[in-house]
């Protein structure tokens, strides 16, 4: 077993252990999430300067979750939320992935459409304001997994995958807050954010920025009391 293979393996057993002492404790909420995120793409020029063909902007997707808070402490929760999203991603020359629009054209390199699985596992603290009105805030250690599922004009997904399960560039820390108002004994509606942070530019071989493959999900979230 390769070394990153067994981080990748470590990684993943220390997350679905979380998720299995999460059975043991009392469902507080669940809840739902509708918005756009925001794709960091910093990758628009090459190491020489030249821009790289078929490199998007920053894009910004809709997506959309759900999850389950789960009772922990008074006032502390363990919330695993599951997002979905679309995007298109290029294999270019170098070997990096790129987000990319479906028209590029494959002259540029191998391209895919590409369902993404961010799987935010928080624990969150609650501050009530009044009655009616709690500020939520919370840290999770969240895994954003990017499957290349439609390959466009015969495109070849090896050099994609490869690129997003090596070197632990799943693995994006996150922080979160939200704004809630209680409509009834049952029903929570309001506003969250959530930023996700690229740490794998700390050590992989692509100079970049480091907001690079960073996310920003704004979203409405409805909370239901079972």
């Amino acid at each position: 077993m390769s070394r990153s293979t067994a981080r990748t393996a470590l990684i993943l057993a220390l997350l679905l252990s979380a998720a299995g002492a999460a059975n043991a404790l009392e469902v507080g909420e669940l809840n739902l999430h509708l918005g756009q995120a925001w794709i960091g793409n910093g990758y628009t020029t090459d190491a020489d300067g030249e821009p790289v063909q078929g490199s998007d902007v920053s894009p910004l997707n809709f997506t959309g979750a759900f999850g389950v808070d789960l009772e922990f402490a008074p006032r502390v929760r363990f919330a695993p939320t599951l997002f979905l999203y679309w995007q298109e991603y290029l294999e270019t020359p170098s070997g990096k992935a790129v987000p990319t629009q479906i028209e590029t054209g494959t002259a540029a390199g191998n391209i895919a459409g590409s369902l993404g699985l961010i799987l935010s596992m928080p624990y969150i603290y609650e501050w009530s304001l009044s009655e009616e009105l709690a500020i939520l805030a919370g840290a999770s250690p969240s895994v954003v997994l990017r499957l290349p599922a439609q390959p466009i004009e015969g495109s070849k997904l090896d050099g994609l995958y490869e690129y997003f399960f090596s070197e632990a560039r799943f693995l994006q820390p996150e922080i979160m807050g939200s704004f809630l108002y209680r409509l009834n004994e049952t029903v929570r509606f309001g506003l969250n954010l959530r930023v996700f942070f690229p740490v794998h530019n700390l050590w992989t071989q692509y100079e970049v920025e480091f907001f690079d493959e960073a996310m920003i999900l704004p979203n409405l979230e409805l909370r239901l009391s079972p």
